[in-house]
């Protein structure tokens, strides 16, 4: 069974994205995309837990990559780090639709084809070693801190809260922003920009000590 490297995948294509750097096999990418359009039309999917309602709303996603690779608008293929983030959109949908080990299969040829160089602090689980500093406290009590990589410059924001009159409560959520949003942010604007984000890392005591990736609305 092949080896299934999700993280390192995402993370180069972030670091493509971020240096704006053409991917080195553009015909692959858009074979890539050809074949996952073709499974996520394929009858008898399920979309319950891939936050797509069905195949309709799915291609849409993905034609926008298809196109933007096709035009060779690399700026514009942001999406490519979200939907093959580990427990993204994609994968959750190849597992509950029973073609898992076939997007195993295509999430490797996507490591390939990004070839881009990429840094630890994109793997949730390397965190530390990014040093945080406290920013502030929202009004509603979260924890707002900033991290900077030591090793390639990419700003997080890190949004803690809790309610510490309910057991499991705990959550933490964790995006990758620029230097100027960093320089202008205000506490109680955080969890807004957090929201505006492509993706972010969400975790703590309230998701089982599960570590996912998420989008949208934060609790």
């Amino acid at each position: 069974m092949p080896t299934l490297r999700p993280e390192r995948s995402f993370a180069k294509s972030i670091q493509s994205q971020k240096t704006n750097k053409p991917v080195a096999n553009l015909h692959s990418l858009i074979a890539i995309f050809d074949e996952i359009r073709g499974l996520v039309l394929r009858e008898g999917n399920s979309f319950a837990f891939s936050g797509w309602a069905d195949s309709s709303e799915a291609c849409t996603e993905i034609d926008q990559v298809w196109t933007s690779l096709r035009s060779e608008d690399f700026v514009v293929t942001s999406q490519l780090t979200f939907l093959f983030l580990p427990t993204g959109p994609l994968q959750e949908l190849s597992i509950s639709s029973g073609w898992g080990d076939e997007f195993i299969e295509l999430v490797n040829r996507f490591d390939e084809a990004i070839q881009a160089e990429e840094c630890i602090c994109f793997q949730s689980t390397q965190q530390k070693e990014v040093p945080f500093s406290v920013v502030g406290m929202t009004d509603d009590f979260a924890d707002i801190s900033l991290g900077k990589c030591p090793k390639c410059g990419q700003v997080w924001l890190r949004y803690v809260t809790e309610n510490e009159g309910y057991t499991g409560s705990g959550r933490w959520y964790l995006g990758a922003i620029s230097d100027l949003q960093a320089n202008m942010i205000q506490v109680n604007q955080a969890k807004a920009l957090l929201e505006g984000l492509e993706w972010y890392w969400v975790g703590g005591s309230y998701f089982s000590g599960q570590i996912r990736v998420s989008r949208g609305k934060i609790l």
